[in-house]
């Protein structure tokens, strides 16, 4: 466990992820408009 944070955030995303099936599309469609549109 020498990077306990980063697991945690994985987990985390995991965790949103599994309850909201929509927000990795959310997550990964955002920056990728946003860098679209400029």
């Amino acid at each position: 466990m020498s990077e306990p944070s980063e697991a945690l955030g994985w987990r985390s995303v995991a965790d949103l992820v599994g309850d909201h099936p929509d927000a990795p599309v959310a997550v990964i469609g955002a920056p990728l408009n946003e860098r679209s549109l400029t």
